[in-house]
C-alpha cells in the first residue's frame, strides 16, 4: 500500500466523520440558537404589549375621571343655579304679593 490509499482509506473517512459531526452539531446548535432568540423575541414582544396596554388603560382611566369630575361639577352648578332661581323666583312672588 502507498501513501495516497492510506491517506484515501484512513485519514480523509475519518475528517469526514469530524466534519459531518462539526456540521451536525453546528446545525443543531444554529437551531436551538435561532429558538432561544425567538423565544426571547415572543417573550420581549408580550412584556412590551403588556406595559403599552398597561400605559392606554391608564391613560383611559385619567381620561374617564376627568369626565367623571367634570360631570359632577357640571350637575352641582346646575342644581346650585335650581337653587339661585328658586329663591329668585320666591323674591318676585313676594314683591307682587306685597
Amino acid at each position: 500500500m502507498n501513501s495516497t490509499t492510506l491517506l484515501k482509506f484512513f485519514i480523509l473517512p475519518r475528517e469526514k466523520a469530524k466534519l459531518r459531526i462539526y456540521t451536525y452539531l453546528r446545525r443543531t446548535m444554529m437551531e436551538w440558537t435561532q429558538f432561544v432568540i425567538f423565544c426571547l423575541g415572543v417573550f420581549g414582544l408580550f412584556i412590551w404589549n403588556r406595559t403599552e396596554s398597561r400605559s392606554d388603560a391608564r391613560s383611559t382611566d385619567a381620561k374617564l375621571e376627568a369626565i367623571r369630575t367634570l360631570m359632577y361639577a357640571v350637575i352641582q352648578e346646575s342644581k346650585d343655579f335650581h337653587g339661585r332661581l328658586c329663591t329668585i323666583e320666591e323674591r318676585n312672588k313676594e314683591k307682587k304679593g306685597t
